[in-house]
């Protein structure tokens, strides 16, 4: 569970410092790209990069503490380490992988939605044929019980006279 929850946040992290890191304008400036004056998200990207670190703290998981801190510190050192044209094209890998798993739930989910609709035409049909071959078991037993009513002759092999 430690693990789980720690790789959880240090990916929420990530993708706090990874926002930060491409909004920062004196980091734009460094690498001759213009500043951007408005910053939505700002304040919503640092609770995602801290926010991971104050939970463990108040609920007393230190494991999960150490590893995150560790995880975060190495991460945002290779954010630091890229270009802010490297973050831009992860950003874009990102939202196409976003869209091509979106894209992919869509489409599995019309597919079910058809198989579905297919399993019900086949349960109708289903029953149509068990209703129609009971009527024909009905049909059927009562012709037997109809030839089972019918005296028929018998023969008798005292009566005929039999070979000596």
């Amino acid at each position: 569970m430690t693990a789980l929850l720690t790789i959880v946040s240090l990916l929420m992290s990530a993708a706090g410092a990874a926002y930060l890191a491409v909004m920062n304008p004196k980091r734009r400036r460094a690498f001759g790209q213009e500043a951007v004056e408005v910053r939505p998200y700002l304040w919503i990207s640092r609770l995602a990069v801290l926010g991971p670190g104050i939970v463990f703290l108040f609920l007393a998981q230190w494991a999960a503490m150490v590893l995150w801190a560790g995880g975060i510190t190495v991460i945002g050192w290779g954010i630091a380490a890229t270009s802010p044209d490297h973050l831009k094209s992860f950003e874009q890998w990102v939202t196409e992988r976003r869209i091509s798993l979106r894209n992919r739930l869509l489409g599995m989910r019309q597919h079910s939605r058809t198989r579905i609709v297919e399993f019900a035409r086949k349960i109708a049909g289903s029953d149509a044929e068990i209703s129609r071959l009971n009527a024909r078991v009905a049909e059927l037993e009562l012709r037997n019980h109809e030839l089972e009513s019918q005296e028929q002759p018998r023969i008798s092999i005292a009566a005929s006279g039999g070979n000596k």
